[in-house]
């Protein structure tokens, strides 16, 4: 079996810079800010399944955080698949909002059993450069946020959504961002791909509060006016 470059480089990373890094391991506990009420909580892997992962996949071996809020939370799930997946659901993992695991690229058609499980109410969906390459998101990924009415906010956008000179209009939709940052918002930066939510920024106070971008700027700034067929729930 063989991996990218980066990944067998990690042990030697780790051997030459001895006390810039502390090692977690499952069931750890770290502040994010202190006084602040917000935990990070490493769910997933514990150190000792990593022969066992080996076997399953260098992406079943993505880190699965969960970040704590004073009354919500977020499942930040890397570039996990269903077979690693499946060891998630014996533990608690409800949360406000999901980072939906692998892109959106989900080859168990049950996707249901991920947003019954987590029970978000946001999900967001980090569409790559190549996503038109990787069928990124899957179609029926779409399909079940939109049965369950879960907010969908994608990084990009895809040929799903109605995109017809792609050209065109990432070079409108980096004027309305641009404009957007002007008057306050967060900024997008993209080498490539058309930006739909763009970078998206989330507040875990009581609850769930996206502040980037902002809904009425997402609906209809971006959505209404350049993805006549959009995927989204919002």
């Amino acid at each position: 079996m063989s991996f990218p470059k980066w990944p067998r480089r990690t042990p030697i990373w780790r051997q030459r810079n001895t006390g810039r890094f502390h090692l977690l391991s499952e069931g750890e506990r770290v502040p994010l800010f202190e006084g602040a009420g917000q935990v990070i909580e490493v769910l997933y892997p514990a150190y000792g399944e990593t022969p066992d992962l080996l076997g399953l996949g260098f992406n079943n071996m993505s880190s699965i955080l969960r970040i704590n809020g004073p009354g919500c939370s977020a499942l930040l799930t890397g570039d996990i698949e269903p077979v690693g997946w499946q060891r998630l659901t014996k533990k608690d993992i409800q949360c406000s909002v999901l980072k939906f695991p692998h892109h959106g690229a989900w080859r168990d058609p049950n996707v249901g059993a991920i947003l019954d499980t987590v029970r978000p109410s946001t999900v967001i969906v980090s569409v790559g450069t190549e996503g038109h390459r990787y069928d990124h998101p899957n179609a029926h990924v779409f399909d079940a946020l939109s049965k369950r009415g879960i907010e969908l906010l994608c990084t990009q956008a895809t040929r799903r959504c109605g995109l017809i000179d792609e050209l065109a209009t990432r070079s409108a939709l980096m004027k309305d961002f641009t404009a957007d940052t002007v008057s306050g918002g967060y900024g997008v930066t993209s080498a490539t791909g058309c930006p739909c939510a763009g970078t998206v920024v989330i507040d875990l106070a009581d609850r769930p509060h996206v502040r980037q971008p902002s809904r009425a700027f997402h609906r209809d700034t971006i959505i209404k006016r350049y993805y006549p067929t959009h995927q989204c729930t919002f």
